[in-house]
C-alpha cells in the first residue's frame, strides 16, 4: 500500500422495507443506506482502506482536497475522520485507529488519522497517549509526521525550524520515537523526506523524546559521537564505505541490522551470496516479497519454506491473508514453484492454515457470500496485483474452514453454492470460487434467493463485497428486501455480517437494523467481530424480525453496537 505524502405497506417480493429517512443511491446506482453515526461510519471504511488508493468507483476529490492530491475517497474518509473528532464522542477517532492498526493491520491510514486528530480540539487530549501504540514501527513516526506537514502545514518542502506543532503531537511523536531501538531506527532511516532528522528538530524537547544523544547526534548530524555506545550506527557508517561483498561486508551488514533494501542497493540483489547475507535480517513481510527474487538467485528453498511455515513466525508477522495469496501468484506466475522449490509453496498454504487456527468457531449454521462481480476486479491498492474479488474470495474461505457447517455462495449477475469442503487447503477453496463463473453485475439479493431454493436455514450471513449493490434486471429487486423476505420465509433470527472491503461510506443494510453487524477489513481477524456481535445480541433483548426489529429506532437501547462498543472498551 502506498504512503500519504510519502417504503410503505407490505412490500412485493424483494422490495426494500428501509425506513425513507436512511435510502440513499450507490455508485452503482442500486439501493443503498446512508449512515449517520459517523463512528460506526469509520468502521465501515476504515479496516479495507488502504489511504489515497484508487477504487473501482472512485471519484475525484475538488477545491483544496484536490490541490493536497487527496483522491475523493480518501477525502470523504478525512470528512468522516473530523465529523467524529467535532461529535460526541471524539476519542473513537483514535480508538478506531488503533483497532485499524493493531486488528486489521492497516498502516499508512491510522497514521493519518492520528495527525488529523491533532489538528482538531477535541481529540487533542487524545493524541498523547494514542500515538506510542498507534506507531508500531519507527518509519511510522516519520509517515505521521508527513500527513501532518501534507494535510495541516503546507507540505515537508515548507518545513522550517521552530514552525508550529501541535504539542500533543510534538509529545506523543516523541514518546513513540524514543521506545524504538538504535538497530530500529538505524533500520528505517533514510533519505527520503520527511527524515528522523526533520522529526526531531520539530519535536526537541529536551529529555522527552527518550533517545540516547549519541543515537540522536547521528539521527540529526550524522556525527557518531561514540562508536561503543552506538555499535549498529556506527558498523553502519563502515557498511556505506564498502565497495566490495567480501568477509568484512558481511559481518558489517550482521552487525549494522542493514536491512534488505539498504544491501541489494548497494552490492545488487541477483547474487545468492547478497541474499544469504540479508535473510537473517528480513522481516516476514519482507520475506513474503522477495521470495522470487531469492528463487531466482538461487536461495535454498528450505530454510525459506522452514520459516514461512513456523506458526510463531507467522502469529509475530500479522500478514493480511492475501500477502500469502500475493507470494504464491508471484511464483506460480513466474514457474518457480517446481522441484525442489514445490516445499515454499506447501509451507505458503500452511501458513494460512496456522492464520486461520487461531480464530474462533462459529457454531451452527453459517452461510458466506462473496462477491465476483465486475467491479471486485479492481486491485486493492495501486500497485497489488491481488483483487478485491481474491479478498473476498480468501476471506470466505477462511470462515468456511471455521464454520461448523459453512456453505460459500459466489455471487455476480448470478449467484451459485460452491462446493467447498473442509478437506480443501484455503487456496484450493479459494481457486473453486474464483472459477464459478456468476458474470459481472452485482445482484447481492440472488444470494438470499438461492439461500431459499436450498432451504438452507442459517444463523448467519456473512457478506464479502464492496457493497455496490443493484438489480441488473432493473426491477423493484434489493439486498434489504431479499434479507426481509428470508427472515420471513426460513429464519426471522438470521444475522447479517455485512464486512466492506471497498470502504465506501454506505452499506447495503440499514444501520437501524439490530441484526446487521456493519464492519469492515481485509484481516482474517474479522472474524472476531461476528462472535462478538452475536454474543452481544444473545445478551441484549432484541426480537426477531418478524417481531418489529427490522422497524425499532436505532436508540443505545434496542441497537446492538457490539463492534463499535468493543473497540470503544479495548481500545
Amino acid at each position: 500500500m502506498a504512503r500519504f505524502a510519502m417504503a410503505k405497506g407490505a412490500p412485493p417480493a424483494n422490495k426494500s422495507q428501509a425506513a425513507a429517512s436512511d435510502v440513499t443511491v450507490n455508485r452503482a446506482g442500486g439501493e443503498a443506506f446512508s449512515i449517520s453515526d459517523p463512528s460506526l461510519r469509520m468502521l465501515t471504511m476504515l479496516g479495507s482502506s488502504f489511504f489515497n488508493e484508487p477504487n473501482y468507483y472512485g471519484k475525484s476529490a475538488d477545491g483544496e482536497d484536490a490541490a493536497l492530491g487527496l483522491s475523493g475517497d480518501a477525502a470523504n474518509l478525512l470528512e468522516t475522520a473530523k465529523q467524529i473528532a467535532r461529535g460526541d464522542n471524539p476519542r473513537d477517532l483514535l480508538a478506531l485507529a488503533l483497532w485499524a492498526r493493531t486488528e486489521m493491520n492497516v498502516r499508512s491510514t491510522p497514521q493519518v488519522l492520528l495527525a488529523l486528530a491533532a489538528s482538531e480540539p477535541k481529540t487533542k487530549p487524545f493524541v498523547r497517549q494514542y500515538a506510542r501504540k498507534i506507531v508500531q514501527r519507527a518509519d511510522e513516526v516519520r509517515q505521521v509526521f508527513a500527513a501532518y506537514l501534507a494535510l495541516f502545514a503546507g507540505g515537508v518542502a515548507q518545513n522550517k525550524r521552530g514552525q508550529k506543532l501541535p504539542n500533543s503531537l510534538k509529545r506523543g511523536l516523541a514518546d513513540a520515537i524514543g521506545k524504538f531501538s538504535e538497530a530500529q531506527l538505524m533500520k528505517y532511516d533514510s533519505a527520503d523526506r520527511p527524515t528522523f532528522k526533520d522529526v526531531l528538530r520539530m519535536i526537541d524537547r529536551g529529555k522527552d523524546f527518550g533517545l540516547p544523544q549519541p543515537v540522536y547526534k547521528y539521527l540529526v548530524s550524522g556525527e557518531v559521537v561514540d562508536a561503543a555506545a552506538t555499535p549498529v550506527i556506527a558498523a553502519r557508517k563502515a557498511l556505506a564505505k564498502k565497495t566490495s561483498f567480501d568477509a568484512e561486508a558481511l559481518a558489517l551488514i550482521a552487525a549494522s541490522h542493514a536491512n534488505w533494501e539498504v544491501v541489494l542497493s548497494q552490492f545488487g540483489g541477483s547474487s545468492r551470496a547478497v541474499w544469504d547475507a540479508v535473510l537473517p535480517q528480513m522481516g516476514y513481510m519482507a520475506l513474503l516479497r522477495n521470495l522470487r527474487n531469492m528463487l531466482q538467485a538461487g536461495v535454498d528453498p528450505e530454510p525459506l519454506a522452514k520459516r514461512l511455515s513456523d506458526p510463531r513466525e507467522v502469529a509475530k508477522s500479522k500478514q493480511l491473508p492475501f500477502r500469502f495469496y500475493t507470494a504464491h501468484k508471484m511464483l506460480v506466475d513466474a514457474g518457480l514453484l517446481k522441484g525442489k522449490n514445490a516445499v515454499v509453496a506447501s509451507a505458503l498454504e500452511t501458513a494460512l492454515e496456522h492464520a486461520a487456527s487461531a480464530l474462533p468457531r462459529l457454531t451452527g449454521v453459517t452461510v458466506i457470500a462473496s462477491d465476483n462481480s465486475g467491479s471486485m476486479s479492481s486491485p486493492v491498492s495501486a500497485k497489488s496485483i491481488v483483487t478485491h474479488q481474491a479478498a473476498a474470495n480468501m476471506l470466505a474461505a477462511i470462515a468456511q474452514r471455521v464454520s461448523d457447517d459453512g456453505h460459500v455462495i459466489v455471487f455476480g449477475e448470478s449467484a451459485r453454492l460452491v462446493p467447498v469442503t473442509v478437506s480443501d487447503s484455503i487456496l484450493t477453496a479459494m481457486s473453486k470460487q474464483a472459477s464459478t463463473n456468476v458474470g459481472h453485475a452485482t445482484n447481492a439479493h440472488k444470494v438470499l434467493e438461492v439461500m431459499l431454493e436450498k432451504k438452507i436455514v442459517a444463523d448467519r450471513l456473512v457478506l464479502f463485497s464492496d457493497m455496490q449493490c443493484y438489480s441488473s434486471s432493473g426491477g423493484p429487486e434489493t439486498f434489504s428486501g431479499a434479507v426481509a423476505k428470508y427472515r420471513s420465509t426460513l429464519n426471522p433470527k438470521l444475522v447479517v455480517h455485512s464486512v466492506d472491503l471497498a470502504g465506501y461510506g454506505t452499506s447495503t443494510l440499514s444501520s437501524a437494523d439490530p441484526r446487521v453487524n456493519l464492519v469492515s477489513g481485509f484481516s482474517e481477524k474479522i472474524m472476531r467481530t461476528v462472535v462478538e456481535f452475536e454474543r452481544a445480541l444473545d445478551a441484549t433483548a432484541v426480537p426477531a424480525s418478524n417481531e418489529g426489529a427490522q422497524t425499532v429506532p436505532a436508540t443505545d437501547s434496542v441497537r446492538v453496537l457490539a463492534t463499535l462498543d468493543d473497540i470503544r472498551a479495548r481500545f
